[in-house]
């Protein structure tokens, strides 16, 4: 089993990116888009909409690899560009190289909930467990009985670096702490390397999906903490260029992305970036504004790739997504 990532971890990355890296990776980039009857083009729409200062990028999701579209656009109108990838991505072993190139690791709940099950029961959570535990997490909802949620809840421990005693604290308590905690971490890197002129590029929706979804608000918290515009991005026609491939393209074809004009989301006052009683106070605020955030994406898509029917409607779901 590979080794989760933990508070201590977090904190002791060195936000190390280097532009040379960065350049090299897109470079190596360009050339696996170049490929002889596979070539991808890109049509590249309003990018001179973007300002001079650091943004954060916010884009759809609609294919493992998409990430490569706003790196390599990015790269050929002279921004270097940093982006949030979750820990599992780290766990494989290419941390020095993920660092380089522009990334800092972004934890979730969802990947906090699923660690602590691996730790204290020594498997992953099954999809029944899974969304019983984040049902608890998000809204309180009470534990059935269960050798697995007696265990979490009442065993002494360390939840990825961070002491959990039963009688300090509720596990539904020290989930939400160690989430703030390593957020904290994450936006504290983050803005060193904004600091150092990278953009942010953030994909709300969290999962890919072929037409868009609801989005998260962890893009727009990020973006108030930062005080960086937000650029609204739609990319179009990446899954038809790529197919099922995860590393070149597999048929070819053209890519459109559209840049939308930066805005500065409305400021929350009182609000602090994922502190879980800040989240709810300020619910319906978070909500409007990542709508908002979403509704400017879609309308910069390609009517395949707008709205969902079912705003759910991901490709991975679940469990699978932390594991």
């Amino acid at each position: 089993m590979s080794r989760p990532m933990t508070l201590q971890t977090l904190r002791n990355r060195n936000p190390v990116a280097r532009k040379w890296a960065i350049g090299g990776m897109a470079m190596v980039l360009g050339l696996g888009l170049s490929i002889p009857g596979r070539r991808v083009r890109f049509v590249v729409e309003n990018f001179g909409a973007v300002p001079e200062e650091p943004v954060l990028f916010a884009l759809n999701h609609t294919h493992f690899v998409d990430w490569i579209a706003m790196r390599w656009v990015a790269f050929l109108h002279g921004r270097m560009q940093l982006n949030w990838v979750k820990p599992r991505t780290y766990e494989q072993g290419f941390s020095r190289f993920l660092d380089l190139t522009g990334n800092v690791p972004l934890t979730s709940r969802g990947y906090l909930i699923s660690a602590d099950v691996r730790a204290v029961a020594d498997r992953a959570p099954s999809e029944d467990e899974y969304r019983i535990l984040r049902d608890h997490v998000d809204t309180g909802e009470p534990l059935p009985d269960g050798e697995l949620y007696e265990a979490l809840q009442y065993r002494p421990r360390a939840i990825l670096g961070l002491p959990f005693d039963p009688d300090d604290r509720t596990w539904r308590r020290a989930i939400e702490v160690l989430f703030e905690q390593m957020m904290q971490a994450t936006l504290g890197h983050t803005r060193t390397l904004v600091n150092r002129g990278l953009d942010l590029a953030v994909m709300p929706q969290g999962s890919t999906s072929m037409r868009l979804t609801r989005g998260h608000s962890g893009a727009l918290q990020a973006a108030l903490w930062l005080d960086i515009p937000v650029v609204a991005v739609g990319i179009s026609g990446f899954p038809q260029a790529f197919g099922d491939s995860k590393n070149i393209p597999r048929h070819g074809g053209t890519v459109i992305v559209r840049i939308g004009d930066p805005y500065r989301p409305q400021k929350i006052e009182g609000h602090a970036p994922f502190r879980a009683e800040s989240e709810r106070e300020h619910r319906d605020a978070l909500v409007a504004g990542t709508r908002d955030m979403m509704e400017r994406i879609n309308a910069l898509l390609e009517p395949e790739h707008q709205w969902a029917d079912d705003l759910d409607d991901i490709d991975i779901s679940g469990v699978a997504r932390f594991i």
